[in-house]
């Protein structure tokens, strides 16, 4: 389950998942460890819980009714099935390497999925450009002879993959080409995670009616985008809740909590990501 809003009676499967909740009159968002069972609109568990701004563990909270959204898994918490999966193969290259991969459409960055390469096991993180997803296997050296790739998690998809390694194996390009696009997949995946949290900037500046306030995120995180005038009172909540890691952006219309339209004047941005907080000013022309 990948970004869908799990409400109404219904029993998550154990994983790890992250949710929206309200407490202490805000709105919070991050980890909820399984399991989570959804009962209405509450459910308990211990977890993580957003208090004055900081993180704390939850150890043997006892049962704590908070009202919340399942807003999808985190890392790997069993969010891609077997009908996700559309492709699976293993092959030995031309260099000795045992090569096994998956293919998934739609957007499963920070999945897993897990690999058994002759009785030894391998966790895989699922790379994405957004539109597909892979998530490939490479073993340098693995032996000539006969090998065995099953696909262990998620289970029961596809039968295991025999395969073997020998001298001077002849080329593969149905394999060959499979894998190349895999690696732009990867490439692109890779490219698009930030190496640091930072604000990239607003456009236009000045600006009237709006502008775009664009940030890089380099974790998934709790993020928050607050406006606030020069006297540092808080303006406009822009973003409150969980975001993957990446480019992302948020318009401002110049209009301030209640919709109303704020005076012309400087104004002060501020991005706050997990521990990471930032400012940057803007200049709103009437």
């Amino acid at each position: 389950m990948v970004n869908t809003v799990a409400t109404g009676g219904c029993v998550l499967a154990a994983g790890t998942y992250w949710v929206e909740w309200k407490s202490f009159g805000t709105l919070a968002s991050g980890p909820w460890a399984p399991p989570v069972t959804v009962l209405g609109s509450t459910g308990t568990g211990n977890g993580k819980q957003n208090q004055v701004g900081t993180w704390v563990n939850l150890v043997d909270v006892g049962p704590q009714d908070l009202p919340f959204e399942v807003k999808g898994t985190v890392n790997g918490g069993g969010g891609v099935s077997c009908g996700d999966i559309f492709f699976f193969n293993a092959k030995c290259n031309m260099n000795g390497a045992a090569q096994a991969m998956v293919k998934m459409s739609g957007d499963f960055s920070g999945e897993t999925v897990g690999f058994d390469l002759d009785g030894d096991d391998y966790v895989i993180n699922v790379l994405s450009n957004g539109t597909n997803s892979i998530a490939k296997l490479t073993v340098p050296h693995a032996g000539m002879g006969a090998h065995t790739i099953a696909l262990e998690d998620p289970a029961g998809c596809y039968s295991p993959v025999n395969f073997n390694c020998q001298v001077d194996a002849p080329p593969d390009p149905e394999w060959d080409a499979l894998w190349a696009e895999a690696l732009n997949i990867e490439a692109t995946a890779l490219k698009a995670v930030p190496v640091e949290t930072k604000i990239i900037g607003n456009y236009p500046n000045p600006f009237n009616p709006s502008t775009t306030i664009r940030y890089a995120l380099s974790v998934d995180s709790p993020v928050s985008v607050r406006v606030y005038n020069m006297l540092g009172q808080e303006v406009a909540t822009l973003v409150d809740g969980f975001q993957k890691a990446g480019e992302q952006s948020v318009v401002w219309h110049g209009v301030n909590n209640f919709g109303q339209s704020v005076a012309s004047g400087l104004y002060i941005y501020r991005l706050q990501a997990g521990n990471t907080v930032m400012t940057q000013k803007m200049l709103f022309t009437k």
